[in-house]
């Protein structure tokens, strides 16, 4: 009896057990294919997010590398820039230490012609039976070499300043009250110098032809040649201009004069 009744329950139990697996599979919920479908969207925002944080890293480096390139043409064009100043400084500082060393050259060679000087000046050596307008007018033009170089260095100082037309008259004025002063050849270089640095070239072609003329052999002479020249140029003379440059370099070769004057010649053709 009791076995009938245990192979009842198992036979009930079989039965339950066929029926459960009988039974479809469980379909998903609408909240888990509405939580699939966000995740799947989640996913492809998260893709697209790395995808453009990717590009805009890369488009950062790109605008990096391009304000460099910029940076590095900034900084060409200053050190150029410096560059072209330095030589400019250059050459003013060495155009300086020339005036320089040529007003004391002059100074120095001056001052030794004034304590050479033998003959006293004034109306103690005109001789005798000369009329009294003659002596005094003769007495006007004696020389004290001390107060001729003081004038020259005074004009000269008006040059080193720049103050051109100061340094005309000043120049002009030396020229009248001593005009065969040992620095007279000197003073109309200068002069024609001052006048070029003006705008005023006609003059300063004058001056330096004056100077060729009545000093031929002085130390200034290749430096006032330059500068008739170009003078000569800046009057629209290119010709004559040509003809002295031609002059410098044949008469004072292997010189800084000479080395212009074929610089000067390029720019010319």
């Amino acid at each position: 009896m009791s076995a009938l009744r245990n192979s009842g329950g198992l036979a009930l139990l079989l039965v339950t057990l066929g029926a459960a697996a009988a039974e479809p599979a469980v379909q998903p919920s609408a909240d888990d294919r509405c939580f699939q479908v966000l995740q799947g969207r989640l996913d492809d925002l998260s893709k697209r997010q790395s995808r453009l944080e990717d590009q805009s890293s890369s488009q950062g480096v790109l605008s990096l590398l391009n304000q460099i390139e910029v940076l590095q043409a900034e900084l060409a064009r200053l050190r150029g820039a410096l560059d072209e100043l330095d030589h400019r400084q250059q050459i003013a500082d060495k155009r300086q230490k020339d005036v320089l060393a040529d007003f004391d050259l002059r100074l120095k060679e001056a001052r030794e012609l004034a304590t050479r000087a033998a003959v006293a000046p004034g109306a103690a050596a005109i001789p005798a039976g000369v009329p009294t307008p003659i002596v005094a007018a003769l007495a006007a033009v004696a020389v004290d070499p001390e107060a001729e170089t003081k004038a020259y260095e005074a004009a000269l100082n008006r040059v080193k300043a720049e103050d051109y037309p100061t340094a005309v008259a000043a120049l002009n004025g030396f020229l009248k009250h001593y005009p065969n002063a040992a620095l007279a050849g000197n003073a109309l270089y200068w002069l024609g110098f001052s006048y070029y640095a003006q705008g005023d070239y006609k003059n300063a072609q004058l001056s330096q032809q004056r100077l060729l003329k009545d000093y031929p052999q002085h130390a200034k002479a290749p430096a006032a040649m330059i500068g008739l020249a170009r003078a000569d140029i800046q009057l629209g003379e290119a010709g004559k201009a040509n003809q002295v440059l031609d002059q410098v370099i044949a008469k004072y070769p292997k010189t800084e004069e000479a080395a212009m004057a074929q610089r000067m010649q390029l720019l010319l053709k």
